[in-house]
């Protein structure tokens, strides 16, 4: 088989629980890919599926981190059309804008902005999102959802630090696993061989100024060989490290007694060591790290809702622009109704690779002026959208034992909100235009939505101006016109 006939696509993963085999005599998985401007399901067998993101591991971290929605990608092709490879987002490791002069590991990563708007997908340290995908759609999809686990990521590092220890610890197991951590962290320093590459240096500088006060400053310099100290605040401020002014004078052209200056040796270098030892406590260096845990877990939660405030707005698009949450409801319900449809027509699944796709719009409103003068009331509209529900169903069920039917759908109000309900519920493919605004006057976006379609089904409400501009524009692009019955 050529690679011609595999393609990569981003989509997600919804973990099946074993008690739901999808289908009989098998263990498989559904994942949700995104084509084409269209939601598609795909098998994948369990096998491929690391444990960790399987149902029956739900109180795995992953699932309090990121939920249900797990962001992969997909190598689909070959005999039914399954997945061959799947990655997940998640698993990519996150690099930090400062490690990116160090060079990113081959392979597929994650390259966080902050604040995080645009993160980018990498592989091999090339931006993956730029040359990998045919639509600017397919990209949106990505960046939203590479965006989504970087944010999710950050958000799961900052929860850990600003809730590390809470006023309730100090009466449950967590209390012991702080003070457990404080102490192996403690003894994990021996204060004499950090010692024993101690360096200290001083020197001094003489500043002249015509007119003022001349400057006579004294610098101590100490350094370790042990980089670990300077990642502990307690030892780095009680050894010293780094450079400190430790003495300066004023004096008006005058004259000061300069301080012995060079590198500490010998018995002056053991003095200074020895001083260090003496004051060094280890009750002092535990308080120390509660203070500084609780000043970490101040600056962590003033973080966390700005991350919580770019991820609300990642989501709202996600689900606003792609409808996620509304095409896949992730319930035990759902996923016994959608076994028992693939079993019983997992034939006719396997069939639509080889059916002719037709592209069809079902739209219009479903109330006429008259009866919405009479019939105001909310009951009568939903009456009303049940019997549309009925005959738009059976629309569907007719043209798909010959057609592989791919609704287009603006989720405008009427029957296009009702077909698009029955594609949903019925696992038909959809082409979404969510954000599209159908004007009285302005025949642009009709075209948009029309352009490619082969078929239009409409009501027979001659009184709205959306009915009247799809049957001109319909009429323009010579696609067929069929009126929607309901009194059959």
């Amino acid at each position: 088989m050529q690679p011609a006939d595999y393609s990569y696509h981003i989509g997600m993963f919804f973990p099946v629980t074993q008690a739901v085999s999808l289908r009989a005599g098998t263990n498989e998985q559904l994942v949700l890919c995104y084509s084409d401007l269209c939601f598609q399901f795909y098998l994948v067998d369990q096998g491929m599926i690391p444990p960790k993101y399987l149902a029956n591991n739900y109180s795995n971290n992953c699932y309090s981190d990121f939920q249900v929605l797990l962001p992969v990608l997909c190598k689909i092709g070959g005999h039914a059309n399954k997945v061959r490879e799947i990655l997940f987002l998640s698993d990519f490791p996150t690099i930090r804008p400062s490690d990116c002069n160090e060079g990113v590991q081959t392979g597929f990563s994650i390259l966080v902005k902050e604040p995080t708007k645009d993160s980018i997908l990498l592989y091999n340290n090339a931006p993956f999102i730029n040359n990998s995908f045919r639509s600017d759609s397919e990209r949106i999809l990505v960046q939203l959802l590479t965006n989504y686990v970087a944010i999710k990521s950050q958000i799961s590092l900052l929860s850990g630090i600003a809730n590390y220890i809470v006023p309730k610890s100090y009466e449950t197991e967590q209390k012991k696993r702080v003070i457990s951590d404080f102490k192996e962290h403690i003894n994990s320093f021996n204060l004499d061989n950090i010692l024993s590459s101690l360096k200290v240096t001083i020197w001094d500088h003489y500043h002249t100024k015509i007119g003022d006060d001349d400057t006579y400053s004294v610098y101590k310099c100490v350094e370790i060989a042990d980089d670990s100290v300077v990642l502990d605040g307690y030892l780095k401020s009680l050894i010293g490290v780094g450079e400190n002014c430790i003495h300066r004078s004023l004096h008006y052209g005058g004259y000061f007694e300069r301080y012995p200056t060079g590198v500490y040796s010998g018995s002056q270098l053991e003095l200074e060591k020895e001083k260090i030892l003496s004051a060094y406590s280890k009750e002092e260096h535990m308080a120390y790290l509660f203070f500084e845990q609780l000043e970490k877990q101040k600056q962590a939660s003033a973080e966390l809702g700005k991350w919580r405030s770019f991820l609300n707005k990642v989501d709202h698009k996600l689900h606003e622009n792609y409808q996620v949450n509304k095409i896949c409801p992730l319930s035990e319900g759902f996923l016994y109704n959608f076994k028992n449809k693939l079993t019983q027509l997992n034939e006719h699944l396997y069939s639509l690779q080889f059916l002719p796709t037709l592209k069809i719009i079902i739209t219009g409103d479903i109330l006429t002026k008259q009866l919405t003068l009479k019939y105001s009331s909310r009951y009568y509209y939903q009456q009303s959208e049940k019997l549309y529900y009925n005959t738009i169903g059976e629309i569907f069920e007719v043209l798909r034992n010959t057609y592989h039917i791919v609704l287009i759908s603006g989720d405008v109000r009427g029957a296009d909100k009702v077909a698009l309900k029955y594609a949903r519920e019925n696992m038909i493919d959809i082409i979404f235009f969510p954000s599209i605004k159908l004007g009285r006057e302005d025949l642009s976006s009709y075209f948009e939505m029309a352009k490619g379609v082969d078929r239009l089904f409409i009501t027979k409400n001659l009184d709205s101006y959306i009915n009247q501009n799809f049957i001109k524009v319909a009429k323009e692009l010579d696609i067929p016109i069929k009126f929607i019955d309901t009194t059959n």
